[in-house]
């Protein structure tokens, strides 16, 4: 039986333990992949940082495949989206705590947006994994 992804459970706890420990969860996204909507503006070399506090987002969602939520940039709210394969790590700003996630659950991780438009095959190779 094929199991659900563990990387939205993971990330799920680790931002609500950042959070009952009273510090600020950010997340560390790579934008370059198929799927990523963030402001433009605020990202750097295919990356961009973003503050998910509870007070800092609105209409949070987390599921298996994707994170979405809106938040304020430039005095505009912006409808943020994150593929689940686009989330690099969750930690707290006030002192760096947090998880890095591996691409081992989701092999796209390594297919930029250029090559998804253009009809990469990276999602047809078979993986492999070893427990």
């Amino acid at each position: 039986m094929k199991m659900r992804p563990t990387r939205p459970y993971i990330f799920q706890a680790i931002r609500q333990w950042i959070i009952d420990s009273g510090c600020t969860p950010f997340v560390f996204v790579r934008t370059d992949l198929f799927g990523v909507n963030v402001p433009e503006d605020f990202v750097n070399d295919h990356r961009i940082v973003l503050d998910l506090a509870p007070d800092s987002v609105r209409h949070y969602m987390l599921r298996d495949d994707v994170l979405t939520f809106e938040a304020v940039f430039g005095e505009q709210i912006q409808k943020i989206r994150i593929p689940m394969r686009a989330v690099l790590s969750i930690y707290a700003e006030e002192n760096g705590a947090g998880w890095s996630f591996e691409d081992d659950e989701y092999p796209e991780t390594n297919e930029s947006s250029d090559d998804a438009e253009s009809g990469g095959d990276g999602e047809d190779q078979p993986t492999l994994r070893v427990l």
